[in-house]
C-alpha cells in the first residue's frame, strides 16, 4: 500500500513472517529460500527473507550478524534517511498468531546492545 510510511511497512511484513514462521529446532532452514518451502527459519532463514522483502519495497535494509547471549545471531539494519533502525524479525515473533514482541522493532542500537537479550555487533 502506497499510503503507508516505511515504518508501517516494515511492520505488516514482520507481523506476516511472524505469523507464517515458524523457528526452526532442527536448524536446517537458514535461507529465505528455505523459510519460503519449510515454513520454519532459524534467525539467518528470517532476516535473509525480511531484508529482502523491505528491499523490495525500496528500503535500504542489511543484515547484521553477531553475538547475543543465545550465542551467534543475526537480525536487522534500516537506513532511514540519516538514521539506522534495528529490527530483530526472529525475536519479534512470540511463537503465538497475532502475539508480537515489539520491543525488538524498530529501534536503536543502543537498546539491541543492552537490553535484555543483548547482542554484539560484528558489523
Amino acid at each position: 500500500n502506497n499510503s503507508m510510511s516505511d515504518k508501517e511497512k516494515a511492520y505488516e511484513y514482520c507481523k506476516f513472517l511472524a505469523d507464517k514462521l515458524d523457528y526452526d529446532y532442527s536448524y536446517s532452514s537458514r535461507t529465505g529460500y528455505d523459510s519460503l518451502v519449510t515454513k520454519k527459519a532459524v534467525c539467518q532463514g528470517y532476516s535473509s527473507l525480511y531484508a529482502y522483502m523491505l528491499q523490495l519495497e525500496g528500503m535500504d535494509t542489511r543484515t547484521i550478524t553477531g553475538e547475543s547471549r543465545d550465542g551467534l545471531h543475526e537480525w536487522i539494519e534500516v537506513k532511514v534517511g540519516n538514521q539506522l533502525v534495528y529490527i530483530d524479525p526472529t525475536w519479534f515473533d512470540s511463537g503465538e498468531q497475532n502475539v508480537y514482541k515489539d520491543q525488538w522493532f524498530w529501534t536503536t542500537r543502543e537498546y539491541m546492545e543492552l537490553a535484555d537479550n543483548w547482542r554484539i555487533f560484528n558489523a
